[in-house]
């Protein structure tokens, strides 16, 4: 575990296939490379994670989302109202997405996708062109974590980099929404910070 403040820093462990955790608009984020497999595999493996369940990926805008994903016209009207931020949609993965096969559902290859609305995040995002892992920090079946002191003391026997950015509070909101659609038809797995109102006011 190391804790780090430099951004250029967090930039380069990303591309050397390193780990990071991050504080995003919602919680802190354990992230990599979300194009590097072996990356995902060492990502899983300190998270604790079943391997059967997808990790969110985030993207820098709505065209690299666009780029690796089908987006269904009833999922636009969310897409712009609540990107960047709180909002986290299920979506078809193209053929030719270079994402890690082992991040996603293999079922019928979807991803769990989202802008996340935290500047130094989408920094990150844009230097790597490329879009990342982005996994709630807490070890899985755990609570979610709420402090520096506690991400210290989880990761303090694993190769993760902390970010802290200079003169930075971070007070963890509420997870993200997470929304399917089948059929045309919201289907709204997770209710989070965006309310179930909010969704179906947009979508019928």
């Amino acid at each position: 575990m190391q804790l780090e403040n430099n951004i250029e820093k967090v930039i380069e462990t990303i591309n050397s296939g390193g780990i990071v955790c991050t504080p995003t608009d919602t919680l802190f984020a354990l992230s990599c490379d979300a194009t590097d497999q072996i990356a995902v595999d060492k990502l899983y493996h300190i998270k604790k994670r079943d391997r059967e369940k997808k990790l969110p990926i985030f993207f820098r805008d709505i065209n690299q989302v666009q780029e690796h994903c089908y987006i269904p016209k009833i999922a636009l009207n969310l897409t712009n109202k609540f990107w960047p931020g709180k909002l986290t949609i299920i979506l078809k993965l193209k053929e030719n997405s270079n994402i890690a096969r082992n991040a996603l559902d293999t079922e019928n290859s979807s991803i769990a996708v989202r802008i996340p609305g935290n500047a130094n995040v989408l920094k990150i995002l844009k230097s790597l062109d490329k879009p990342i892992v982005g996994t709630s920090a807490n070890i899985s079946g755990n609570s979610n974590i709420n402090s520096y002191e506690k991400l210290q003391e989880q990761f303090k026997n694993d190769d993760v980099l902390i970010f802290k950015p200079f003169n930075y509070e971070f007070n963890p909101g509420i997870q993200s929404t997470i929304v399917s659609f089948e059929s045309n038809k919201p289907i709204i797995l997770r209710e989070g910070a965006i309310s179930y109102d909010e969704i179906i006011a947009l979508t019928f």
